[in-house]
């Protein structure tokens, strides 16, 4: 008969040992996996409500932000017209020192299509074309901020009301100058020279485009080019003066300057008019 014969192997201490350890190492990643498992399970994603409150909280912020980066980019424009108009009165007065101190023989867009509603002059040349040889280049004469004009008095053909997108696209410059410094009586010319003017300081040389509605109120509103900005609401315009200065008016300082030597109130008048032309010529 036969017996089976069971071995058994002695257990050493060294052993016992690896058992225990591998024994440890698989209850350890056990524990693991549960603890990484109920960490998954405790995380959960937003609710709407709390989407919606987010997307609040950015709305209102934008909102607050992108009209302050509006106006920011709006005054760096402004800054940078006004540096245009600085140049093109320094380019007139280096033209008056060629030519024994007097007034560019020129006109404007302005005169060409009837300005306030009067005849259209052209004997001269354009200003912008008349001081190429003083001025750096074409750009100097487009404005940042140029959004165009409506005619209210005049316009092309005497077309009252026509508009116009873009003054330097469409004429070659987004400024004017005053046409009685070059002819008088009207479409007569005479220029007058440079040092004639009853305030050299505040005498305008140059500056935004304009035109005033003969039946509109007197506000800033009848006028037309509101480009510039210089407090919030009310519309300012980039000037030019006979000193060689340049300066961002509002329409009461245009409007209604102070200390203005005659019984016109208008900076465009009271200062700037031949001596030759009576008030508000």
């Amino acid at each position: 008969m036969n017996h089976a014969v069971r071995l058994t192997v002695p257990q050493t201490p060294e052993s016992n040992w690896e058992a225990s350890t591998d024994m440890s190492l698989r209850e350890s990643k056990i524990n693991t996996e549960k603890s990484v498992v109920k960490r998954r399970s405790g995380l959960r994603g937003f609710t709407l409500i709390e989407l919606l409150v987010v997307i609040a909280i950015i709305a209102i912020l934008a909102a607050i932000l992108f009209p302050v980066f509006a106006q920011a980019r709006e005054r760096s424009r402004t800054v940078a017209c006004l540096s245009n108009v600085g140049q093109i009165t320094r380019a007139v007065m280096q033209y008056a020192n060629d030519y024994n101190g007097f007034w560019p023989s020129c006109c404007d867009f302005e005169d060409v299509n009837g300005h306030q509603g009067e005849p259209g002059i052209n004997p001269g040349r354009y200003i912008w074309v008349l001081l190429k040889d003083y001025t750096k280049s074409a750009e100097l004469w487009r404005c940042p901020s140029d959004k165009g004009m409506t005619w209210r008095t005049g316009g092309p053909n005497g077309a009252a009301g026509s508009k116009v997108k873009n003054c330097y696209k469409a004429y070659g410059s987004s400024y004017v100058t005053n046409y009685s410094n070059t002819y008088y009586p009207r479409g007569v010319l005479k220029p007058c020279k440079m040092d004639q003017a009853r305030d050299l300081t505040k005498a305008m040389v140059v500056f935004d485009v304009w035109q005033t509605s003969s039946n509109g109120p007197d506000s800033e509103k009848a006028w037309n080019s509101q480009w510039h900005t210089r407090r919030f609401p009310d519309a300012s315009w980039n000037i030019g003066f006979f000193d060689g200065h340049a300066r961002n008016l509002t329409f009461q300082e245009i409007r209604y300057p102070k200390d203005a030597p005659t019984t016109e109130t208008w900076l465009f008048s009271a200062y700037w008019c031949r001596p030759d032309a009576p008030p508000g010529y």
